[in-house]
């Protein structure tokens, strides 16, 4: 288990009110396992999203941080005034391609509104196995 997170250390990063920040992300998404897949080109046998665990753990145990769908944190998104209120997306999509939306790296972020509903968008659970 070396280099990995326990299961209550990622469940705290990942769940915990106001533990969503930049830092904390970044370090759960940094070491990939192996070369990032760049754009669906559904070699991997998914058209859409694949099932979670379909793609080794990074490592710090952990899977699918970042490229299946966007994560949706409790970070608030700053806007200016008047504007919808909205929270912060990590980690990019299936959707994402090198030569368009640079999305796939820890520090990558968005806004959207509370109202948003898309295929490429969701939020990380997590169960003890």
């Amino acid at each position: 288990m070396s280099g990995r997170l326990r299961l209550v250390e990622a469940l705290l990063i990942r769940t915990t009110p106001g533990a969503r920040k930049d830092a904390r992300w970044s370090l759960a998404g940094q070491c990939l396992a192996g070369p990032f897949p760049w754009e669906n080109k559904e070699t991997d046998g998914w058209f859409w999203t694949s099932p979670v665990g379909s793609f080794p753990a990074n490592g710090y145990g952990l899977v699918d941080v970042c490229g299946n769908v966007w994560e949706w944190t409790s970070t608030p998104y700053a806007v200016p005034e008047g504007e919808q209120e909205r929270r912060v997306i990590k980690g990019g999509s299936f959707l994402c391609a090198d030569n368009y939306c640079h999305r796939f790296r820890p520090s990558a972020l968005m806004g959207q509104t509370l109202d948003t509903a898309t295929c490429h968008m969701g939020f990380r659970c997590a169960a003890d196995r």
